[in-house]
């Protein structure tokens, strides 16, 4: 119902502010006598303005409006307020405002007579705005969608009601641009996108990458593009089911097996395959694979091409076996990154230091990292070698006799000393020395060590005499038994 309330009090809310009044009186229905009455009286750009804003005017006044006044915004509300006269918007639709035939092209009432005019309008701008209209009769849209602009025919793109026939248009459209966002953004059955990616039409079949989840018959018909950017696309966004993991593995070109490689959900026995391809950038692919078999990354790990060693070091999870095969492949700088972080096994240890330089040997002895593997010829050389840290190394070594590593008990450097304690050819005797050192830590060890050490063997020639009465009793037991014999 019309509210009780006098032109003064709308009239002296506009004055204070058009926007205030807007907002204070849209809610409320003010007497068309009233509005009628104010611009009678204060034919002023404010009344204008809110008589023209105001959801409630009659369509007589907004047409009075659109024929008096000359101010732009007021003629922009009238061509956007739902409740303006097809006559008044036809008009306006040949108003040489652009803005106000923006608007108009915007009004959801449009009329279809208005529509079909501005459907010709020399502005881009106005064609693409009225493309946009929901309220847009078929008749105009077909027109719009042939529209000489990409811009105005990209609008229907993603139309959720365009047919099949207009869709087809956009499709084949001459703008890529016009045909990548039919392609990505219509909304479409699963059926049309599988027609759409069995077509083999390189732009559309690229465009359909660009869609979220497309459904796995389509995704199928990609993986067998004619396109190998396509192909390849489609089997690197596709989750790869074990048949065709083996049969993309066995394939004859390298590009699709290197996409394959990078797949996370690979089979050991595809793995495998891919382990031994021929091709370098396969094996470089696949040795970058987060998901690993412990067997694949064995067989890399044994081939020193190309990037794979480099590869297999930055990997987290590197098994045992396969470190094992990197100490024997790596070159001395990759060898240096073991020995200053692996964790290394005993094989492993004597692998790099076998292969490499003293200084990779150093750096295992100075992470307190050892092997009893060597052979003599390393571990002479390294005792023989005047850095204390290599001859502690390689002192512990059993190779060594003790006639050998005796000349070490006055070594000045402790870290040699305490490294005797730990060859197992040590004597007591040196021992007992050792437990005089200066080091009380290396003192109160060999102490320990000659409370462990066995009861002093028996003389050499009392042990041969007891050996010499053994050797008789057998003798006679056996001559006993065997009485035929003869005496022996």
């Amino acid at each position: 119902m019309p509210i009780d309330i006098t032109k003064e009090e709308v009239y002296a809310s506009i004055s204070k502010s058009v926007e205030e009044a807007l907002k204070e009186y849209r809610r409320e229905y003010l007497p068309s006598r009233i509005l009628v009455d104010m611009i009678d009286t204060w034919p002023e750009p404010d009344v204008e303005a809110f008589i023209s804003a105001y959801p409630e005017s009659p369509s007589i006044l907004l047409e009075r409006l659109a024929y008096t006044s000359k101010n732009p915004a007021v003629l922009c509300n009238v061509a956007s307020h739902p409740r303006t006269g097809a006559k008044v918007m036809q008009d306006l639709a040949a108003h040489d405002e652009e803005e106000v035939r923006l608007m108009l092209a915007a009004n959801k009432q449009i009329s279809p007579q208005t529509a079909t005019l501005l459907g010709e309008d020399d502005s881009v701008l106005v064609r693409a705005e009225l493309a946009k209209n929901p309220a847009l009769p078929t008749r105009v849209r077909t027109h719009l969608i042939g529209d000489p602009s990409g811009l105005v025919r990209s609008v229907f793109c993603d139309a959720k009601t365009l047919d099949d026939e207009n869709l087809k248009r956009l499709l084949m459209d001459p703008d890529h641009m016009v045909k990548a966002r039919t392609t990505v953004m219509s909304k479409v059955s699963d059926e049309t996108l599988l027609n759409w990616a069995d077509s083999d039409e390189l732009f559309v079949q690229l465009f359909l990458h660009g869609r979220k989840n497309l459904p796995p018959k389509v995704m199928e018909s990609l993986s067998f593009s004619s396109h190998k950017a396509i192909q390849q696309l489609a089997i690197a966004n596709k989750t790869l089911a074990e048949d065709e993991q083996l049969g993309w593995a066995n394939s004859d070109e390298t590009e699709i097996k290197i996409c394959v490689s990078k797949k996370e959900e690979l089979t050991e026995k595809v793995q495998l395959i891919l382990a031994k391809d021929e091709d370098l950038r396969v094996r470089e692919t696949l040795a970058g694979n987060p998901v690993l078999c412990e067997e694949a990354q064995k067989i890399l790990a044994a081939d020193p091409q190309g990037n794979i060693t480099k590869i297999l070091l930055a990997k987290e999870d590197l098994k045992r076996d396969a470190l094992t095969e990197l100490c024997k492949t790596c070159d001395e700088e990759q060898a240096f990154e073991l020995a200053l972080e692996a964790d290394l096994s005993n094989v492993q240890v004597a692998t790099l230091s076998m292969r490499f330089s003293a200084d990779i040997v150093y750096v295992l002895a100075r992470r307190g990292l050892y092997t009893n593997l060597l052979s003599r010829e390393r571990v002479v050389e390294l005792v023989n070698s005047r850095m204390p840290t290599l001859m502690a190394f390689a002192i512990k070594s059993k190779c060594l006799k003790a006639n050998e590593i005796s000349r070490f008990l006055a070594h000045p450097c402790k870290d040699v000393r305490s490294a005797l304690l730990e060859n197992e050819n040590i004597t007591k005797s040196m021992l007992i020395e050792l437990s005089e050192d200066s080091n009380k830590e290396i003192s109160e060890e060999a102490l320990e060590l000659l409370a462990k050490m066995p009861a002093q063997k028996k003389p050499e020639k009392e042990a041969e005499t007891q050996e010499e009465s053994k050797n008789i009793i057998t003798k006679i037991i056996k001559k006993i038994k065997n009485p035929n014999k003869g005496d022996e």
